[in-house]
Parts: C-alpha cells; sequence; structure tokens
C-alpha cells in the first residue's frame, strides 16, 4: 500500500469512526452528511468518493470486526462445534453493544426494510453466511451429521440473535444483549445443536 493508499484509508476509517462517535448522541435520521463532514474535518466531495450516501457507512460500519470474528470463530484452537458457535453468539452480541444502539437499530431497519439499499447483501446475510460456515465447519470435522440441514439451522440461530438485537432495540436497551446471549447459549443453543452431533462428540 502506497502513501496515497494509506491517506485514503485513514480518511475512510476517519468518516466512519466520526459517525460512530456522532450515533452515541444522534439518531441516524437526524445525522446530516453535513453532519459527518463536519465533526470529521473534511469536504462533502471527500465523503462521496468514500460513500454514495449515508446509508452506506451502516453498511461498512464494524464489518471488520464481524469478519475477524467469523475467522476466529473458526481458528477456536481446541473447541468443539458448541463451543465455536458459543464463541461466536457471545462475542456477535459484545460487539453489537459496544457499537451501540442506534447502529443495531439501522442494521435492523435494513433487514426489514432492503430496498432502502442498492446493495444485494444485508448484514442478515453476511451474519446467516457466517453461522452457515461455521456449521459445515463442524461437518467437514465430523462432529455434526452429513445430513445436518445447514440451511435451516443457520437462519432459526441468526433468527435467535436478531430476535434478541430486534428486543433490544425496541426496549431502549433496557436489557443487556450480551447477558441475554450467554443464557440462551446455556439453555437453548445445546438443544438445536445436540440432535446433530455426531457420536463421537
Amino acid at each position: 500500500m502506497n502513501k496515497r493508499q494509506e491517506q485514503a484509508k485513514a480518511t475512510e476509517e476517519k468518516i466512519k469512526q466520526t459517525t460512530m462517535n456522532l450515533l452515541e448522541t444522534h439518531s441516524f435520521a437526524d445525522l446530516s452528511v453535513e453532519d459527518i463532514t463536519n465533526a470529521s474535518g473534511v469536504a462533502k466531495g471527500t465523503f462521496y468518493r468514500y460513500f454514495k450516501k449515508k446509508e452506506d457507512i451502516i453498511l461498512t460500519l464494524g464489518s471488520q470486526s464481524f469478519v475477524e470474528l467469523e475467522s476466529s470463530s473458526l481458528n477456536l484452537n481446541k473447541s468443539d462445534i458448541s463451543q465455536r458457535m458459543r464463541y461466536y453468539f457471545i462475542h456477535f452480541m459484545e460487539l453489537v453493544e459496544k457499537q451501540g444502539i442506534e447502529l443495531a437499530r439501522q442494521w435492523v431497519s435494513y433487514v426489514v426494510v432492503p430496498k432502502y439499499l442498492n446493495h444485494k447483501f444485508t448484514k442478515w446475510d453476511t451474519d446467516t453466511a457466517a453461522i452457515r460456515k461455521i456449521l459445515q465447519d463442524g461437518i467437514d470435522h465430523r462432529e455434526l451429521k452429513e445430513d445436518t440441514p445447514v440451511e435451516t439451522l443457520a437462519n432459526i440461530l441468526g433468527t435467535e440473535l436478531y430476535g434478541m438485537v430486534s428486543v433490544w432495540c425496541m426496549t431502549g436497551a433496557d436489557f443487556t444483549p450480551t447477558d441475554w446471549t450467554v443464557r440462551f447459549c446455556d439453555v437453548q443453543l445445546p438443544q438445536l445443536i445436540e440432535p446433530y452431533l455426531t457420536e463421537q462428540k
């Protein structure tokens, strides 16, 4: 990466971080591109060089963290499929909680009303794809049966995750989603995974 590319990357990251900071005190609906550019100290033209509209930032905010989470879940040392799924779920919710309720509300709204985006995939697509990869990894390592319904199970697990995020968004952060996720992993996750475990597990 040359110096110009490094500067471009730094500018993009500055815009994204500024947006996240502003979302701590503003709703996304009330936040304008001008608010973002003024706070980040960049020109509007510079903003539009990286993002066509402010909604595009939502898809990129925190995306690298979730990609890294998927990778670390798959490469978790000395773990079985249940532990990898638990690790992914709890750390997923910790990331969501860390990035804030306003950002979570935007993610959920784009899943519910995807027509507002021009992108082919939503966060739901990428998150359920990550769950499918972890489940398929379990099959590949003979921890899960070959006939495990990966697509169906991934959608069920994704629905559970998004259900907890949605309740958090609707209640105005009256509960801690990570705590709920831990309880889910203690009680419900084993019941969903156990029927598909191979005898060696």
